[in-house]
């Protein structure tokens, strides 16, 4: 149903894309001959970046930029798409064209549950979130929850740092998880879909 409502085509946004592999998901998902996507990414991190330019997306365009101050021009885009990255409304209200379209992940209560209790001697629900957001309208919300099992210690690692936990987490949890050759855990989160209101 949600992919029914996202526009077709058009300039998207991935705000703090990361190693770019949502964006590149966009790109081949609301495709098509008639209608090409058009995506750009601004990440904080150089490294990140470097990786994202990789993945070789003739429509890909990337920009080093922190998610605050984007290096876009206002009304652009038709769509920003946001994976666990800062909350920034104001900032997709000036990017988004007029009933442009705001693509939010967000953890739930238990997200990586598994992960938590390995660093921390007591873990925390992560917060609820608000889903009101000024000047946009909620459409649709999803629920996504499973259950995910690594068994490479490299894969623990790379599930770690791409978390906030790898900047709050002290040296003992850090030790438990570099011990670690097998980790289970929930994954828990919500997928919203806004309309920018005006």
């Amino acid at each position: 149903m949600m992919k029914q409502v996202l526009p077709q085509g058009g300039v998207w946004l991935d705000a703090g894309c990361g190693e770019g592999w949502y964006a590149e998901g966009i790109c081949q998902a609301l495709s098509d001959a008639d209608n090409p996507v058009f995506c750009f990414g601004v990440d904080i991190s150089k490294d990140a970046l470097k990786y994202a330019a990789k993945r070789q997306v003739p429509s890909m365009r990337l920009a080093v930029g922190s998610v605050y101050h984007m290096p876009v021009l206002d009304h652009s885009c038709d769509a920003v798409l946001n994976v666990f990255a800062p909350l920034v409304p104001d900032v997709y209200q000036r990017i988004l064209k007029r009933g442009g379209h705001l693509l939010l992940a967000v953890p739930h209560t238990t997200h990586l549950w598994g992960l938590k209790e390995v660093l921390y001697d007591t873990p925390y629900p992560n917060p609820v979130s608000d889903t009101h957001l000024d000047g946009f309208a909620l459409i649709e919300e999803q629920m996504v929850q499973s259950r995910i099992t690594l068994t490479k210690k490299e894969d623990i690692q790379s599930l770690f740092v791409m978390t906030p936990y790898a900047y709050r987490t002290g040296e003992r949890g850090r030790q438990r998880l570099l011990a670690l050759d097998h980790l289970e855990t929930e994954i828990s989160f919500k997928v919203l879909l806004y309309q920018l209101a005006f």
